[in-house]
């Protein structure tokens, strides 16, 4: 397995997207500023009460969804150009 940098290649190739996430999740937990951030947003949500923290939770889901169609939509795009571009030769 080819490493870059500590990242599996092939991981990635592979669709593991749990893998990705590690990635990411273990550079936000040394992100001081992050860390910050996320500590007074977790005391905001704490202070709600249940029907303003559903309204969270709601808007919360749907910017997730529109993140998630996003990001597959310009996958998806990505994989089309690049598939035609190796059809044409130029990738």
């Amino acid at each position: 397995m080819k490493e870059l940098k500590g990242i599996s290649i092939t991981k990635l190739l592979g669709d593991d997207f749990k893998y990705l996430d590690e990635i990411i999740a273990d550079k936000l937990k040394e992100n001081k500023s992050y860390k910050e951030n996320n500590k007074k947003f977790i005391e905001y949500l704490e202070a709600l009460d249940n029907k303003q923290m559903n309204e969270v939770e709601g808007w919360v889901n749907r910017m997730e969804e529109i993140a998630y169609d996003t990001a597959f939509e310009e996958g998806f795009r990505m994989g089309v150009r690049l598939m035609i571009g190796c059809m044409e030769g130029v990738q």
